[in-house]
C-alpha cells in the first residue's frame, strides 16, 4: 500500500508542498544577495502585518531583517496575541504559556539572543488517575518505551513499534526538508523513499494506532498529550500530525521564558525595532485594499490607509476573507472554500494567585486529573464544557524557577479544554453587556473545576486563593476575535493537513496568511514557523 504510485491529484498537492518549502533554511542575508543580484530591492516593497501574535512577529522579524520595510498594526496595546501577561494585585499571570520549543537554529535566526532569557524545562509531570498518583520524568525514546511496556505489559509489543515508528517518522521527515533545501526531491518516487509519510497522507491517527494497539485506556495513555495539544481526538487528528508530535516529544528541548511569555513577544518586538521597523498598537485594520486582484495597503479603523506591496494578516482566516476583504470576488469565491474547515476547540482556563509557597509533592511542573474515560469520550466532554468529568491540567509555576512568584505566595493556572456550543447561548447578551446569566456559569464551572482539584491534587486549595481570574471561549473572542474563540486556529484534522492543508500563500497576490489559519496550526512553535514560511513564500514570489 505504501509503495502506490502517486495519483495526479496527490502529485499536484506534493509539488504544491515542494514549491512552498523550496527557500526553507537561506536565512534572510543570503536570500536578499540573491535579490540584489535580480536587481529587485526589498525596500522597494513595502509590508503591513496585521496583528503582534506569533505569526505577525515572526514574519515581520524576518521581512526586517531582510530591509523590507515593515509597519505592525496591532489592536492591543502590547505585542503578543495569546503570548502575553497581565497583572492583578501581587501576581503576574501568564495567559497561556506552558512551555516553548523550536529548532536552536531558528531560534538563533530570530535574534533573541541576549533580548530574552530562556528556562530550560524538564517538564516532570505528575498524573492523577483512578488508580494510580505518579510522577513521570522527561525521558529518552528508549526509556519512554520502557515505562510503558512495564504499564502495559500486555501490548508492549504494539507500543514499541508504534513509537519506533513515529521516531523514524521524524528522522525521515528531517531528510526529506534537507532534500527539499537543495531541491533533489523527487516527487513520483516518494512512496519509495519516504514510505512513512507517504502511508499518513490521509489517515487519522487512530487508524495508525490501529495498526499497533487495541486497549483503548492504553491508546488513551499514548495520545492524551498530542491530542489536548492539537485539540482532536485519535479519530479526527491527521495520523501525520499525531505521529510527528508524538515522534518529536522526547527529542526535544523545551524552555519558559523569564519572566513571562510577554517576554518573548516583546523580544521579537525589539528585534523589529532594532530592523527600523514600525510597530503601532491601539489600532483595528478594518479593511485590506486591492487593486487588480493586488493587495495595495490596508485601513485601519479611524480612516488611516497605509500603502503596501505585500499585506501579511496574522488575524483568522475567516475575518480576513469574509471581513476585510468583503468587496473581492476571489476572496468570498476562497471563503465557500474554506467554510469546509471548522475552528479549534477552546478552553476554560482559571488563573490562582495563592498565599503560601505551593510546589507540589516535588519538582513537577504540572498536574494532569485524568478522567475515567476513554480519549474520544473526553472530547465530547470538552466540547460540552463538563467541568464534572473532563480532564483537568495545572500547571505549577513556581517550580519553573526561583523567584516565579513573590515571597510567601504562589501561581497556578487550572486549564481545560472546552467547546463553543455551551457558550453560545450566552453570546448575544455577552456582547451587549448583558453578562449576569454568563457570570453565573462561569462561576459555577470554575468552582467545580477548583473543588475537584483541592480533591484529588491540592488539598486545602480554597483557602489559599487570594486572586482568582477565569476566561471562557467568549473571553478569548473578545481579545483575538477568533471565532468560537479557538485557541489552534484550523486544527490538524485529515483533511486540513499535511498536503492538503491550508496555505500561507492565499488567492490575492500580495496577501499571505501567517497565523495559526495557515499551513501550521496554532501554537508558539507554530505561529514561528508561519512567520518564516512566509517570508521564505515572499522571497520566493518577489
Amino acid at each position: 500500500m505504501w509503495q502506490k504510485k502517486p495519483t495526479r491529484r496527490e502529485f499536484l498537492k506534493l509539488a504544491s508542498m515542494a514549491a512552498a518549502s523550496m527557500t526553507i533554511g537561506f536565512m534572510p542575508d543570503k536570500v536578499v544577495s540573491k535579490l540584489v543580484e535580480d536587481g529587485k530591492n526589498p525596500k522597494d516593497y513595502p509590508v503591513v502585518v496585521i496583528g503582534s501574535g506569533m505569526g505577525g512577529l515572526a514574519s515581520a522579524v524576518y521581512l526586517s531583517k531582510a530591509g523590507f520595510p515593515v509597519t505592525v498594526i496591532e489592536q492591543h496595546n502590547v505585542p503578543g496575541g495569546y503570548a502575553t501577561s497581565f497583572k492583578r494585585g501581587d501576581f503576574n499571570f501568564d495567559v497561556s504559556l506552558h512551555f516553548f520549543g523550536i529548532a536552536e537554529d531558528i531560534y538563533k535566526e530570530l535574534g533573541l539572543d541576549g533580548k530574552v532569557e530562556r528556562i530550560p524545562l524538564d517538564l516532570t509531570r505528575r498524573i492523577i488517575s483512578k488508580n494510580n498518583d505518579i510522577a513521570i520524568p522527561r525521558f529518552s525514546p528508549e526509556e519512554l518505551i520502557t515505562f510503558l511496556s512495564k504499564r502495559f505489559p500486555n501490548e508492549k509489543e504494539g507500543i514499541r513499534n508504534y513509537y519506533e515508528f513515529c521516531f523514524a517518522l521524524v528522522d525521515e521527515l528531517w531528510w526529506f526538508s534537507k532534500k527539499m533545501e537543495t531541491g533533489s526531491v523527487s516527487l513520483p518516487s516518494m512512496p519509495q523513499e519516504y514510505p512513512k509519510m507517504w502511508s499518513l497522507r490521509d489517515i487519522s491517527l487512530s487508524d495508525l494506532l490501529d495498526k499497533y494497539i487495541k486497549d483503548p485506556m492504553i491508546i488513551k495513555s499514548l495520545t492524551s498529550g498530542t491530542c489536548s495539544v492539537c485539540g482532536l481526538p485519535p479519530s479526527q487528528l491527521s495520523g501525520f500530525m499525531g505521529a510527528v508530535y508524538t515522534g518529536s516529544l522526547t527529542k526535544s528541548q523545551f524552555y519558559y521564558f523569564k519572566s513571562r511569555s510577554q517576554d518573548l513577544s516583546n523580544g521579537l518586538a525589539s528585534v523589529i525595532k532594532d530592523n527600523k521597523g514600525t510597530l503601532i498598537y491601539g489600532k483595528t485594520v478594518n479593511k485590506i485594499l486591492t487593486d487588480n486582484n493586488r493587495v495595495t495597503g490596508v485601513q485601519t479603523d479611524d480612516g488611516k490607509v497605509y500603502p503596501a506591496k505585500i499585506v501579511v494578516s496574522n488575524a483568522n482566516a475567516p475575518d480576513t476573507f469574509g471581513k476585510l476583504l468583503s468587496d473581492n470576488k476571489k476572496a468570498q469565491k476562497y471563503m465557500e472554500q474554506l467554510a469546509q474547515y471548522k475552528p479549534s476547540i477552546s478552553t476554560f482556563l482559571i488563573w490562582l494567585g495563592l498565599k503560601g509557597e505551593f510546589h507540589g509533592k516535588g519538582s513537577e511542573r504540572s498536574i494532569y486529573i485524568d478522567s475515567e474515560y476513554d480519549i474520544e469520550t473526553d472530547f465530547k466532554n470538552y466540547l460540552a464544557c463538563n467541568a464534572e468529568k473532563s480532564p483537568i491540567s495545572i500547571a505549577l509555576y513556581d517550580n519553573y524557577y526561583k523567584g516565579y512568584s513573590k515571597p510567601g505566595t504562589s501561581t497556578l493556572t487550572i486549564f481545560m479544554l472546552s467547546g463553543y456550543e455551551p457558550w453560545r447561548r450566552f453570546e448575544k447578551d455577552y456582547f451587549a453587556g448583558n453578562k449576569e446569566a454568563y457570570y453565573r456559569e462561569k462561576r459555577r464551572i470554575a468552582q467545580t473545576l477548583i473543588k475537584r482539584v483541592e480533591e484529588k491534587a491540592i488539598p486545602g486549595l480554597s483557602s489559599m486563593i487570594q486572586v482568582m481570574e477565569a476566561a471562557t471561549p467568549l473571553t478569548n473572542i473578545t481579545y483575538t476575535k477568533n471565532p468560537e474563540g479557538a485557541i489552534y486556529g484550523y486544527p490538524p484534522s485529515t483533511n486540513n493537513a499535511y498536503m492538503n492543508r491550508v496555505k500561507n500563500s492565499t488567492p490575492i497576490d500580495g496577501l499571505y496568511l501567517s497565523s495559526g489559519w495557515g499551513n501550521n496550526p496554532g501554537s508558539y512553535t507554530g505561529g514561528i514557523m508561519n512567520g518564516r514560511n512566509v517570508y521564505q513564500l515572499i522571497m520566493k514570489d518577489i
